[in-house]
């Protein structure tokens, strides 16, 4: 959907682009970006692979309404194997430093007691010519309970200092 000239929004009548086949039906949490000194969009979705591994996917577009290109699966070197999904995948410049939020699930971190699922980043560096995310370090969760998911920046401006984290709180009945 996007907005129309009379303030109310329009929905396309099909979607952008189907599935991506090599990935199971797990894609989704879109992230539109564009990078400066690039002439096009990026749009980033989290994804799991046919051999239950997680993922980010990488789409690109010259106008955001045509022609959305799949250019890939980022390559992010030693996390190869970390969660069966990765949700909610953005990434961001922040303070001159390049950082990949996303979600993993259903994966064992240490000090995080029975939480399968969390809510972090890695510091890294973003190189969107070869679409790899190469990481400073590891993988460090935002919040050490079990009520917050699905963090997400509210300003994407690729060269801005600071962002606005919002995330979900509320752990489901259970």
């Amino acid at each position: 959907a996007r907005l129309g000239n009379d303030g109310w929004p329009e929905k396309y009548p099909l979607p952008l682009f189907g599935a991506n086949p090599g990935y199971t039906e797990h894609q989704r949490d879109p992230k539109i970006t564009r990078v400066p000194g690039q002439d096009k969009y990026f749009m980033i979705i989290g994804a799991q692979t046919l051999d239950k591994r997680g993922c980010v996917l990488v789409y690109s577009s010259e106008d955001l309404q045509h022609g959305w290109t799949f250019a890939g699966e980022l390559k992010v070197p030693g996390f190869e194997a970390f969660g069966d999904m990765w949700e909610c995948p953005s990434i961001e410049h922040i303070g001159g430093h390049d950082v990949l939020l996303l979600c993993p699930q259903h994966l064992t971190l240490p000090g995080r007691g029975g939480s399968q699922n969390h809510n972090g980043y890695i510091l890294g560096t973003m190189d969107w010519e070869t679409l790899t995310f190469t990481p400073d370090g590891a993988f460090h969760v935002l919040d050490f309970g079990f009520d917050s998911y699905a963090a997400a920046c509210a300003n994407n401006l690729q060269d801005a200092d600071k962002a606005i984290l919002i995330a979900w709180m509320g752990l489901p009945d259970v």
